[in-house]
């Protein structure tokens, strides 16, 4: 469902994949970029940890932010729900800046931190609490953090108004 609806997105602003070169990062299970390999006319992804569930596309093992393309390689690139995981975010924004071809698309989506439920420890309201003056939520969060970690790489999460405070220079359409 996730993948067709990321597929129709891209495909209202870009035209049809069959003939797009797509990079998908954050790869995760593998169903999102299996989706996408049937529809584009070339599909990489590529993950810090291979965990992937299917295994029909190619795949690339990465070690940091750093993409090993091309500049202008690709005419589309997915970060979908990546960008909260990385170390250094302004670098991920660089890298997808740097592998997508002039003209081309990025589509990214990221969770609310300000939703009621958080997605990734299903915890309710957990940004509405203040852990520095907390310790016992402090714990927690800490305790959740290194369970719920990509190589030691804790989640961050994105309201909507950091994404508009974000450097003009990330915005692919200028």
């Amino acid at each position: 469902e996730k993948a067709r609806h990321i597929v129709e997105l891209i495909e209202g602003v870009a035209g049809s994949l069959r003939t797009r070169t797509v990079l998908d990062i954050g790869t995760g299970s593998g169903h999102i970029a299996s989706y996408l390999a049937r529809h584009a006319g070339s599909l990489v992804s590529v993950d810090l940890v291979d965990e992937r569930l299917e295994y029909d596309f190619e795949f690339r093992q990465v070690t940091s932010e750093l993409l090993p393309f091309d500049a202008a390689g690709f005419d589309v690139v997915i970060s979908n729900h990546a960008v909260e995981h990385v170390n250094d975010q302004r670098m991920h924004l660089e890298e997808i800046q740097r592998v997508v071809r002039p003209g081309g698309v990025c589509y990214m989506a990221t969770p609310n931190r300000w939703r009621l439920i958080e997605p990734h420890f299903r915890l309710p309201l957990l940004w509405y609490c203040n852990v520095d003056s907390k310790p016992f939520i402090a714990g927690l969060f800490d305790l959740m953090r290194q369970e719920h970690s990509d190589n030691g790489n804790a989640v961050r999460f994105w309201a909507y108004l950091d994404l508009m405070g974000m450097p003009r220079e990330f915005y692919l359409d200028h």
